[in-house]
């Protein structure tokens, strides 16, 4: 099958407004739901996680849909559909909230993964193709703009993940006319338009009314898209857009999702009378085709079925009683001489495209005028909360030098309260007044007496895993400390209790968070060097100078943790992983050079490879330097980032000067602030893990190896001086 990507689907709408329980089959759900007969739909239903994934559909935008003042369905009696419209702009405004917290749960559940940015998006997919999750990932997007009534609501909204908006849905509201009324955009709608584009934010131009159509692309400067959208050339109607109107999405670089509502696809189609088997999916293909014969390419078609709109199979095409049955389109396509690569194009490579183009990456710095934009309002380092968050109570377990660090860092993201948890009660103490942290505990139990919402393990690695595992069975949140653990033992249990549970659990590589090698890998995922063969790391540091009591600390024994492999090579590992992919094969050599007081390396070579990318990992910790290099070569060309100067080098050829980008200077804390907010965000919003429990495990078990790689080195001896006969040159291995 051919993973699949759906721009639109009223998923939180269908469960909230009909109560629909979307964990279950199609089946299930249509067996419960038959004896209804509010909706047209009920026993129809065709949309489900579980049809999803039997379809292979990896990646959907999912709607927000409540409607105020929208065009009455019944005139005769004033009344306005009950599971759509609201007669106060507040109950818009709620009930999609409401939707919101219902995508929360199912981020929290494990069945969905927001998409908040390229990074996030490119995580997701990675992910999806080497199997490490079956979740849906999902794009947050508003149909019909009605819950947002002021700039505050929209930046409330962007912050919660919403990424695109369209202005109406059915008649007229504030901000323009939509599918079966008549005229423009209004003078908020224009507003509206203003404020997205300072975002960043897409704009979707399905159900726009011809004369709002045509105001809101001249007034809209960002991107535009048309998520379920048809051509009015094959079936005639307001509903589908004209050849003029798909030329000019397709000139602003937009992408068209085709509908597979009947009564879009086939003319003067009407449901109870029309027989099924008359619109099929070589009805959809009719659409397709006509599209992208006037584009003169695929690339701008796509597929945005709106299976779940407020109907089921009454009114989708024949054949398909499943959502999970858009793959046979795939087939009729063929058969239209469609090329495998247009084939998957349409199915989810075109949105792909469109979508890396369009998500945020790195936020922005402020460009210091007077009058803020929203997107300085809302950077990730100074994000205000337009409404008052409760503060999350988080246990930071462990009052050593880094744990003190993430109590800080936790305490400065105004998000949580700190209980601190040591069994050296003086040390405890001592933390607790620099950090000015009112709650401690001495005994790791009774943190089971607190409510607590998430907990930071930083207590030497030995400890990771039982205590996480404690903390997991009951339901709390963790972000543990690098590295994962020193041994696999309790690791599958770990894993396995973390997916039954589906609670939210990080590991923390805090160097992801960092722009040098975010740029870094973003380059390489562009693909600005063509295919990496090739990833260099040299870093080194002056412990003694930066560490002073490194002799008395857990870095003293390899069975605490310590040595330069634990301690800071598994930071470059996981970098490495993270840009190029997991380790395959691997050779070290390791040894103490010239750190006093411990029997353990301080300077550390890894050679590895990850698939057909070969890497070189260079560490020491006594150089006087600071400084830390990461380069990945590739086919046509090379990067490489310099974390003591803050910045990227490109090149693409020998004979042209290197691209420099230099990045601020980063402030003391401001990788752990990060990481911090990163992990809430994880356990309000759904965002995926900065690093991932299995992207931790792969790292583990590298970390593993080099250990074992670095104990058990075979050398070949060279014999110096002159040669005593000339085919002597090497000889003896030891």
């Amino acid at each position: 099958m051919i993973p699949l990507i759906d721009s639109h689907l009223d998923l939180a709408w269908n469960a909230v407004s009909f109560d629909r329980d979307l964990t279950a089959t199609a089946e299930a759900i249509n067996a419960s739901e038959r004896q209804y007969t509010d909706c047209q739909a009920r026993g129809g239903a065709v949309v489900s996680f579980e049809e999803m994934r039997r379809g292979d559909l990896w990646l959907c935008y999912g709607t927000l849909l409540a409607r105020n003042n929208a065009m009455k369905k019944y005139p005769e009696s004033g009344a306005l559909r009950i599971d759509l419209d609201h007669r106060q702009w507040w109950g818009a405004y709620c009930s999609a909230h409401a939707q919101l917290a219902w995508y929360r749960k199912m981020v929290s559940l494990g069945h969905i993964r927001m998409i908040k940015t390229r990074a996030d998006l490119d995580a997701y997919w990675n992910d999806r193709q080497s199997h490490r999750t079956k979740a849906l990932g999902m794009v947050l997007v508003m149909e019909g703009a009605d819950p947002i009534t002021d700039r505050d609501d929209l930046v409330e909204w962007y912050t919660a993940g919403l990424r695109q908006v369209n202005l109406v849905h059915y008649g007229t509201n504030r901000y323009a006319a939509g599918t079966g009324a008549e005229g423009g955009v209004t003078p908020e709608g224009r507003q509206l338009l203003q404020w997205c584009s300072e975002l960043g934010m897409a704009l979707d131009l399905t159900h726009l009314a011809d004369q709002a159509f045509f105001e809101a692309l001249d007034a809209f400067d960002g991107p535009v898209l048309a998520s379920h959208q048809n051509a009015r050339s094959v079936v005639p109607g307001g509903r589908q857009f004209t050849d003029e109107q798909l030329k000019l999405v397709i000139e602003r670089q937009g992408v068209i999702g085709a509908a597979f509502d009947n009564w879009m696809l086939v003319e003067g189609w009407k449901l109870g009378v029309t027989p099924r088997e008359s619109v099929t999916l070589e009805s959809v293909a009719n659409h397709i085709d006509h599209i992208c014969q006037l584009a003169g390419t695929h690339t701008a078609m796509a597929i945005g079925t709106d299976l779940d709109g407020g109907f089921g199979t009454e009114q989708s095409p024949y054949g398909l009683e499943s959502i999970a049955d858009v793959q046979n389109l795939a087939e009729v396509l063929a058969n239209r001489n469609y090329s495998t690569e247009a084939i998957e194009a349409i199915f989810h490579g075109n949105w792909l495209r469109w979508l890396r183009a369009n998500l945020p990456g790195e936020p922005s710095q402020a460009a210091g005028n007077e009058e803020q934009t929203l997107m300085e309002v809302i950077r990730a380092d100074s994000l205000p909360r337009t409404t008052e968050q409760p503060r999350k109570l988080v246990a930071v377990i462990g009052a050593g030098s880094i744990g003190e660090r993430h109590a800080r860092c936790f305490a400065k993201t105004g998000r949580a309260s700190i209980v601190l948890c040591d069994i050296n009660r003086d040390r405890m103490q001592e933390v607790a007044s620099r950090v000015e942290i009112a709650s401690t505990i001495d005994d790791f139990s009774r943190l089971a007496d607190l409510p607590l919402d998430a907990a930071v393990i930083a207590t030497p690695a030995p400890y990771h895993i039982p205590q996480a595992i404690e903390l997991l069975q009951r339901r709390v949140p963790v972000l543990i400390e690098k590295p994962l653990s020193l041994t696999t033992d309790g690791i599958a249990e770990l894993v396995e209790l973390a997916e039954k549970q589906a609670v939210p659990t990080a590991v923390a590589y805090v160097l992801r968070g960092h722009a040098v090698y975010a740029a870094v890998k973003e380059c390489v995922q562009r693909g600005e060097i063509g295919t990496p063969v090739e990833l260099l790391l040299q870093s080194g540091q002056h412990f003694p100078f930066y560490r002073p009591a490194y002799r008395e600390t857990y870095y003293a024994k390899r069975a605490s943790g310590g040595g330069a492999i634990q301690d800071a090579l598994t930071h470059f590992v996981n970098l490495a992983e993270w840009i190029v992919g997991p380790t395959t094969a691997i050779q070290a050599d390791a040894s103490r050079l010239m750190l006093d007081g411990v029997d353990v390396e301080d300077t550390v070579h890894v050679l590895a490879r990850h698939g057909q990318v070969m890497s070189s990992l260079t560490l020491n910790q006594h150089q006087p330097a600071n400084e830390t290099s990461l380069s990945v070569i590739g086919t046509t060309g090379m990067v490489r980032g310099e974390v003591h100067s803050n910045s990227i080098h490109l090149v693409h050829r020998p004979d042209e000067p290197w691209q420099v980008t230099k990045f601020p200077e980063l402030e003391r804390d401001h990788l752990f602030v990060k990481q911090a907010d990163s992990f809430l965000d994880q356990i309000e919003l759904g965002t995926p893990a900065v690093c991932s429990l299995l992207e931790a495990v792969s790292t583990l078990k590298t970390q593993m190896a080099i250990l074992q790689a670095a104990d058990h080195t075979s050398w070949t001896s060279v014999t110096p001086g002159k040669p005593r006969g000339a085919a002597e040159m090497l000889l003896s291995e030891g």
